[in-house]
């Protein structure tokens, strides 16, 4: 999320990317869950600082790939 901010303020990313489609939101600690190539969910992960959130998220992902090699 920072580095889109930074983006948006040195001008390498459009300022309008704020404006994205109301099903989109990006922010730290949310993971899409793929099968076979195709989003069919996610982990999202809120309260601590991003980067924290974001180390929770990739342990629920795995979690989800563990449950589903089962």
């Amino acid at each position: 999320m920072a580095e889109i901010a930074r983006g948006i303020q040195d001008g390498t990313i459009p300022e309008d990317v704020r404006h994205l489609d109301e099903n989109v939101l990006a922010i730290d600690g949310d993971l899409p869950i793929y099968v076979d190539g195709v989003v069919v969910g996610d982990v999202g992960v809120g309260g601590a600082h991003g980067a924290k959130d974001v180390r929770v998220a990739e342990a629920g992902l795995r979690a989800v790939d563990d449950l589903a090699g089962e």
